[in-house]
């Protein structure tokens, strides 16, 4: 869960800088997160003796969506730091040309 609020920057930079595979990462993120809420919901819905054998006779569908969502969330870490990146790239460009410009007013 400590995903959650990097996701919410994720989103965020993303439609900042309008990258479109920031936004699919984000879409996956989300999906995986809502199939986590919706089968936890579920199974903590169910009463006695149904949600203990449900809960023993689970076949790992909550850790599979819980895996995915690690997965998803990863490979969204890694757009973010290159579309980082990319602005500080940007910025460092600027300030040289701001400082080149100031070099030759001299």
């Amino acid at each position: 869960m400590e995903q959650l609020s990097y996701i919410d920057d994720c989103d965020t930079l993303g439609q900042k800088t309008e990258k479109k595979d920031i936004h699919k990462a984000l879409v996956l993120v989300y999906q995986k997160l809502l199939e986590f809420y919706a089968y936890a919901f579920e199974m903590i819905s169910k009463k006695g003796v149904k949600l203990a054998l449900d809960v023993v006779l689970d076949n790992g569908r909550l850790p599979a969506i819980v895996d995915d969502f690690l997965k998803h969330a990863d490979h969204l870490r890694k757009l973010i730091q290159k579309a980082t990146w990319e602005i500080v790239e940007d910025i460092k460009a600027m300030l040289y040309d701001h400082e080149s410009m100031f070099t030759l007013k001299r």
